[in-house]
């Protein structure tokens, strides 16, 4: 069975694929002319034991379903929570943690995640050093977790499933709290490693130690994380086969010279391994790294002759009957495809490659070849430097970086008060500033980014096939530069899909309790967008302050909607007024998206905040344009957008909103900011003829706005409403909503139903059976 075992894991995979996505008829398809490949083989054993271990493998995975599911009702209210320390993070004064929730009424146990407001300082420093097992008896709300909101956005209920976590727990009022202490847990001892590292190294130094050697990167900076991903080369920061075998042969080295025997050292990495993936979080590609190391230790051991290929699949085996749901996430992904591949391209290819810069290069080559597909699936971009950045900074990390690191927490745990060992820390310090200097020098994030949108599943089987056969040639070393012209022209059908989309659409952006609406025109001729979203800014004292709310809302909602639409590059920005909710997440979108041009009514900038964003824009040499009644913001053939309104320079409030009429589509629409009753007398008085067929609802459905004349002249079919799930403010208001009852209007909101999309094509026709799609069915 030697040698074959690849196909008894593949042949499993894929039975887990056809499970996961529920039979789906290509998973089917691929499955099963699979099987019918393996019994042409006429090898009878091979073809058994692949049968028995599908089997196996269908059991485990409902077994596992059968587990992952809730016991709770969702009206369970008091509950006693043990809480897992190394899952705690605050933010500000609120502390969020998973935990195992036993109900107090029906004593049924479930994992959920938990989140808790601070009370003050005190409690807070309290629970930064928490790093043992607590025990809490508290009274709270389960909440089900969210599907995506808007198109391209992370699910957060699906990863949470993966997690077996089905609940979110609002804890109300924490009564009682009980230490366990005798009990530590599976993440104390982590937890409490980190707590040294943080309290004896500098913030820099310590983020880095715990993100390169323990697979923990919550406290890198976000810019790092920008440019790295930027580059192609985010996967610096995950544990992988290359860390460690760099750190597997460092210590065989070092145990070899001081002393221990080679059949010694070989029973010492199979105790100390396991011991490490513990501390590095037993992460997917900690886990994949570490037993395909312990498989080939053990085999070593018995003598068997046994290949880096026969442990990736045994590995792969173990780790979807553990956990089914790993398949569909992108560490899984990325970190067993790339392994399976530089397996086998190292048989023949890497190989015959003696000159290490050449041997860098087809790694590289490969590794971005390999990923890109699975990338463009989760992000909607890729990196062309990739190659480049991955040989410059791959042996950095690997011969630099991590030597560095492991020798600073070796002295940590040894000779850490000495001044040659403070001496030392600031030499990585250093060394470490001058790494961030590089990579930020040279990342240029939108030039080195191509923005795909979500592929199309033809393009990426193509893909997929072009990649195949390209892999078959070279590993056969049958390579032909036609094999190659078709690669390279099915990732130029994926660069260039954006311009490719026959229909434009207007998409209402769920942004919570804001404002965010896109316009794109077909064949990417024009891409708009109405308002940016943005939350409020309350004075806190410092220790309550959260990350800024304005930074999520656009680093996790608007780009990736918009990188899921293929939009690198946005035409137009119009800000309808200066108010936070219309604004706020402008100056982080143009850090990641290119704005031609910055539009707003005049007199906007008279308040501050806004100021300083337009000052940054002139800065940056970005157009900047105010406008009044009569400006256009847009016009081609079939569609077109006039502001109708202000009538005067304002100062930004909201009766200085712009309001824009035009027709889109089959449809005349009107967007009118946070209009309110007063502006719309003017409007209609000024413009007494005026009908659309959709009308963006004022204000967010607040009953300053849609008053009833207004709505009586403009006899709209459908109106569109953005505001938040649960807001403070409750919009939109119940007598807003009768009256657009009452005037027929049917009424779209994205608090009930995410993200809104209208499509239509270049000649002007709706596209699709529904007129309006929404994200929440």
């Amino acid at each position: 069975m030697r040698g074959y075992l690849c196909f008894i894991a593949i042949f499993s995979l894929l039975i887990e694929v056809v499970l996961v996505t529920k039979f789906n008829w290509l998973s089917l398809v691929i499955c099963s002319f699979f099987l019918i490949r393996l019994y042409c083989l006429k090898k009878n054993r091979l073809f058994l034991t692949s049968c028995v271990i599908g089997m196996l493998t269908i059991a485990f995975f409902y077994l596992y379903e059968g587990v992952n599911q809730t016991n709770f009702s969702g009206k369970e209210q008091h509950f006693q929570v043990t809480v897992l320390p190394d899952s705690i993070r605050i933010n500000g004064d609120q502390v969020q943690f998973y935990g195992k929730a036993t109900c107090n009424q029906t004593k049924q146990i479930e994992k959920v995640i938990a989140f808790y407001r601070l009370k003050n300082e005190a409690e807070q420093l309290y629970w930064q050093c928490i790093d043992y097992p607590l025990k809490l008896v508290v009274i709270g709300e389960l909440i089900l977790p969210e599907n995506n909101r808007n198109y391209g956005q992370f699910n957060y209920r699906q990863y949470l499933s993966q997690e077996n976590c089905h609940w979110i727990l609002q804890i109300s009022t924490q009564k009682e709290t009980q230490l366990q202490r005798k009990s530590l847990g599976s993440f104390s001892y982590r937890k409490k490693l980190f707590h040294i590292i943080d309290q004896k190294l500098p913030i820099k130094v310590a983020s880095y130690l715990k993100a390169l050697l323990f697979s923990e990167r919550n406290d890198l900076s976000d810019d790092l994380v920008k440019n790295l991903k930027a580059l192609g080369i985010v996967h610096l920061l995950s544990i992988s086969g290359v860390h460690l075998q760099f750190l597997l042969n460092r210590v065989k080295y070092f145990l070899l010279r001081i002393g221990f025997t080679v059949e010694t050292t070989g029973y010492f990495l199979i105790f100390i391994f396991p011991i490490y993936g513990y501390f590095a979080g037993w992460t997917v590609s900690v886990f994949r790294a570490i037993f395909m190391l312990l498989i080939s230790l053990i085999a070593e051991k018995l003598m068997l002759k046994w290949s880096s290929l026969d442990s990736w699949s045994v590995v792969l085996i173990i780790a979807i009957w553990l956990n089914p749901s790993l398949i569909v996430t992108l560490g899984f992904q990325l970190s067993y495809l790339l392994s399976f591949v530089m397996i086998l391209l190292s048989q023949n290819l890497f190989k015959k490659k003696q000159d290490s810069i050449i041997e860098s290069v087809w790694i590289s080559l490969v590794a971005m070849l390999v990923s890109i597909p699975i990338l463009v699936c989760y992000f909607h971009e890729f990196s062309w430097i990739s190659i480049v950045a991955n040989i410059i900074v791959v042996p950095l990390v690997v011969h630099g970086l991590i030597p560095l690191l492991v020798i600073l927490l070796m002295g940590l745990l040894t000779i850490g008060n000495t001044l040659l060992y403070m001496n030392f820390i600031k030499v990585v310090q250093f060394i470490l500033m001058l790494f961030e200097w590089l990579i930020d020098a040279i990342s240029f994030r939108s030039f080195y980014s191509i923005v795909t949108g979500v592929p199309s599943f033809y393009l990426l089987f193509v893909l997929f096939i072009s990649l195949l056969v390209t892999f078959l040639a070279w590993e056969s070393q049958k390579w032909k530069g036609s094999t190659s012209f078709i690669l390279l022209c099915s990732f130029t059908l994926l660069s260039f899909q954006p311009i490719l989309q026959p229909s434009g659409k207007v998409v209402m952006i769920d942004v919570g309790q804001g404002d965010a609406l896109l316009i794109k025109q077909p064949f990417n001729k024009g891409n708009y967008l109405i308002d940016t979203g943005g939350a409020f800014h309350f004075k806190q004292e410092k220790w309550k302050q959260k990350i800024d709310p304005n930074h999520r809302i656009a680093e996790k909602i608007l780009i990736p909607t918009l990188k899921a639409e293929g939009i690198s590059n946005l035409d137009k920005v119009v800000i309808t007024h200066s108010d936070t909710d219309h604004m706020g997440a402008l100056l982080d979108l143009s850090k990641e998206i290119k704005i031609q041009e910055l539009v707003f009514p005049k007199g906007g900038t008279a308040k501050k905040s806004f100021k300083e964003i337009v000052n940054q824009f002139v800065q940056k040499e970005i157009k900047v344009t105010e406008v009044l009644k009569g400006d256009v913001l847009f016009q081609t053939n079939n569609t077109y957008l006039k502001v109708l309104y202000p009538f005067e320079k304002g100062k930004g409030e909201n009766n200085d909103s712009i309001v824009a009429y035009g027709k889109i589509g089959e449809f005349h629409w009107l967007f009118t900011g946070d209009l309110e009753k007063e502006g719309e007398e003017q409007l209609i008085a000024m413009y007494p003829t005026l009908k659309v067929d959709v009308l963006k609802v004022g204000h967010h459905g607040s009953n300053t706005s849609s008053h009833e004349p207004f709505l009586k002249q403009l006899e709209p079919k459908y109106g569109l409403i953005s505001c938040g799930e649960r807001n403070r403010f409750k919009h939109p208001r119940p007598e807003v909503l009768q009256r657009l009852t009452k005037y027929g209007v049917n009424i779209y909101r994205t608090d009930k139903s995410g993200a809104i999309y209208y499509q239509f094509d270049s000649k002007g026709e709706t596209v699709g059976t529904h007129l309006f799609e929404t994200m929440l069915k």
